[in-house]
């Protein structure tokens, strides 16, 4: 089976900053809150607490939705900052535990669990460990999904909310997956409404589809998902901490000391950051400001941010915030900000999962025509009727 031998447990966080919210205004646990955030012009929904979701507030919901299914709800606006400290708090309760930690989104993380699990029961230990941690950390609800690869781990949380820690086995896997829904698929949802339209109802149906023409057809991104349909899987977890670094500079052939002059070049230099940090991540998550001086050693000083990239204002507000700190009172030569990235973009997401079953990095090498006849599931070697005819390349 072309799947990874290493397994992945991937940890979703429910209501991680309404949680945090709710703690920190000593508020009683069973309060109905719901954090909201504007989406086109209209505020909807974003996370909501245990007792919010049981009186049926859902993420995506209006203001008005939500108060008219849960009147006592208590609103509060998305707080970046509170985002940032509130994840924070999740990467460090899962970085003392292991340093294979890789963030995804603001409600999952990755964790590799190579060396913590040999057996099913152990990888079930190991993920409840997991659960407790974090809940200690957050007071957030909180489920984890073990199998075969990243995509995998990802979708089965949706599935253990009754378990709490949900294993699936590699030898399970392509069964598994065959039998889930097309909206399962990492597939943009206009894709996956394409596949309806075809009559392709579960992922089995697509994976029965011929290997020639799904990239055309459906694009890179769909040939990711037809790879992991047939069980091929990217099983490395990528540290965060490991992320490289993305820099730009500005040189000063007159050196200057001239704070307001240094704060204007430090926007302008936030400006060209964000754009090029932001085709591979989705928000900034350190920051640090080099300053060379004309004599005497140069100084560094870092920060963590947790900033969206659309927003690069934030990062010329932190880098201000350095200078501050730094104080330079020798003439300036060279100004350099430089920023990590987290949350990968979809570009990216693509990038790493080809790298990832192509290198050697816990997968066998990708098939470069079709997936190789083992990795087949039994019950999808031919297509369903209704597929008959249909033309995927030209």
């Amino acid at each position: 089976m072309p799947h990874g031998s290493s397994l992945v447990a991937c940890i979703q966080i429910t209501d991680l900053v309404t949680a945090s919210l709710v703690r920190d205004e000593a508020a009683p646990a069973d309060s109905a809150v719901a954090t909201t955030a504007a989406d086109s012009g209209v505020t909807r929904v974003v996370e909501a607490s245990a007792a919010a979701r049981l009186g049926g507030v859902m993420p995506g919901m209006t203001v008005a939705e939500a108060r008219d299914v849960c009147p006592g709800l208590a609103m509060r606006a998305v707080d970046v900052e509170a985002c940032g400290a509130a994840y924070r708090v999740v990467l460090a309760a899962l970085r003392a535990l292991t340093p294979a930690v890789e963030p995804v989104d603001l409600h999952h993380v990755w964790v590799s669990i190579d060396g913590f699990a040999e057996r099913p029961d152990d990888a079930r230990a190991f993920g409840r460990e997991l659960v407790e941690r974090v809940r200690r950390a957050t007071s957030a609800g909180v489920r984890v999904g073990i199998g075969p690869g990243k995509l995998t781990s990802h979708v089965i949380t949706r599935y253990s909310v009754s378990r709490g820690v949900m294993v699936l086995p590699a030898r399970h896997a392509v069964r598994f997956i065959g039998g889930l829904p097309v909206r399962d698929l990492p597939l943009s949802p206009d894709r996956v409404e394409d596949l309806l339209r075809l009559g392709i109802a579960q992922v089995r149906d697509f994976a029965a589809l011929p290997a020639r023409g799904i990239r055309a057809r459906f694009g890179e991104a769909g040939w990711r998902a037809y790879l992991w349909a047939h069980g091929w899987d990217d099983s490395a977890v990528r540290p965060w901490e490991a992320v490289p670094w993305l820099r730009v500079q500005r040189s000063f052939p007159l050196p200057t000391t001239h704070r307001g002059t240094l704060a204007r070049h430090i926007e302008q230099l936030a400006q060209r950051l964000a754009p090029a940090l932001a085709t591979h991540y989705r928000f900034a998550a350190t920051l640090a400001l080099d300053i060379d001086f004309d004599h005497g050693a140069p100084t560094r000083r870092a920060r963590p941010v947790f900033s969206p990239l659309a927003r690069p204002r934030l990062l010329a507000e932190a880098g201000a915030d350095l200078l501050a700190d730094i104080g330079p009172v020798a003439p300036v030569v060279r100004l350099s900000l430089a920023a990590q990235g987290v949350f990968p973009t979809e570009s990216r997401e693509l990038a790493l999962f080809r790298r990832g079953i192509s290198c050697g990095e816990g997968t066998p090498a990708m098939p470069t025509a079709s997936p190789a006849p083992s990795s087949r599931p039994p019950h999808s070697s031919t297509a369903p009727d209704r597929l008959r005819g249909v033309v995927l390349a030209r």
